[in-house]
């Protein structure tokens, strides 16, 4: 994408060891009445030993505003 990006609103989620959860507090936010694309979604990966790292590598694959950092 080309240009800056304008954000409305930034969402940063700490994660450990959340695989149960991850998905569907990732796609709560998808699917808010908000338009995803005034979404900035920051996932913070703190050292889990689940697979955590692998469905939130799976959303910043899917969607350009998901930034997942390990």
């Amino acid at each position: 994408m080309i240009g800056k990006l304008n954000y409305k609103i930034s969402v940063v989620i700490p994660v450990y060891n959340v695989e149960d959860y991850i998905g569907e507090c990732l796609d709560s936010i998808v699917n808010q009445t908000i338009d995803h694309k005034n979404l900035e979604v920051i996932m913070l990966n703190d050292c889990s030993t689940d697979r955590s790292p692998e469905i939130m590598d799976k959303y910043a694959s899917k969607f350009y505003n998901f930034i997942f950092k390990n």
